[in-house]
């Protein structure tokens, strides 16, 4: 199989049928079939516009598309379900729209979606809690509506959840303690509300639990930093940082500017508590 990576422009016909990575300048890629054996698909950063093509549904063998950072629009191809083999689906910061297919949760495969930077609408499908390798999703910024599915709770190796900035409702499912790799779990300036579930606090992986702008009942378990040991940042918004300003840090956690609270050494979990 050729390392090479070969740049498609025009002359298609003289590209060989296995090679590993597929640069294009072009979104017009339905010279691509079954035969091609390409691994990894992503266009240049010359900003594309119009849809994703649904030949991209024939490359069986692809483990990673990246068209992120384009103008991309309408909807994201069903057709991309057919890529069993996938391991990443990267189509951040685009104008997509139209629902994130159900059928997604074919590519039983992947590690990694990243959809943030869209224009999607409805709800996030709840077959993605199917997907048993998932570690990374990020849908942040993207005008999703909705509940966050239950069956996240099945995603044992998810490590980051990222869905900032959308209209999320409902509120946080006590399933989601049963991901029990998560370190980061970023849902501020949603619209959900309730009480936190008392299984993430069982979570011991978490490091970084963001839920600002919500309308979540800001109540913390007065043994947090015991069931959470690695817990470094917690943001439930400004109202808490005023109150406790002067036993904690302020830190920046980068998806923008999001200020959080990172707890010191000797910061007790009784403070929380009082705070709040």
């Amino acid at each position: 199989m050729r390392n090479a990576q070969e740049k498609i422009t025009g002359a298609v016909q003289a590209l060989p049928p296995t090679f590993n990575t597929v640069y294009s300048h072009a979104s017009d890629i339905s010279f691509l079939d079954e035969q091609f054996h390409a691994i990894r698909f992503f266009l240049s950063h010359e900003p594309h516009k119009g849809s994703i093509s649904p030949y991209v549904g024939n490359l069986s063998f692809l483990k990673e598309l990246i068209l992120s950072n384009n103008s991309f629009t309408d909807e994201i191809p069903p057709q991309i379900g057919h890529l069993r083999r996938l391991q990443s689906l990267i189509l951040a910061n685009n104008s997509l729209s139209g629902e994130i297919p159900a059928n997604i949760s074919s590519c039983s495969n992947l590690i990694e979606i990243h959809l943030s930077g869209n224009k999607l609408v409805g709800k996030i499908p709840n077959t993605l809690g199917s997907l048993s390798k998932l570690q990374k999703l990020g849908l942040y910024k993207s005008f999703l509506t909705g509940t966050i599915p239950p069956s996240f709770g099945n995603l044992s190796f998810l490590v980051s959840f990222v869905a900032l900035e959308n209209f999320l409702n409902g509120s946080i499912p006590e399933s989601l303690g049963q991901s029990t790799s998560l370190n980061l779990f970023s849902v501020a300036e949603d619209m959900l509300s309730g009480a936190v579930p008392a299984s993430i606090f069982n979570i011991s992986t978490l490091t970084a639990l963001d839920l600002m702008g919500n309308q979540i009942q800001r109540s913390l378990p007065s043994d947090m930093f015991k069931t959470l040991p690695n817990l470094q940042i917690i943001n439930l918004g400004l109202k808490i940082h005023n109150r406790i300003h002067s036993r904690v840090r302020i830190q920046c956690l980068q998806f923008g500017t999001i200020y959080c609270c990172r707890r010191q050494p000797n910061l007790t979990s009784s403070l929380f508590a009082e705070a709040l």
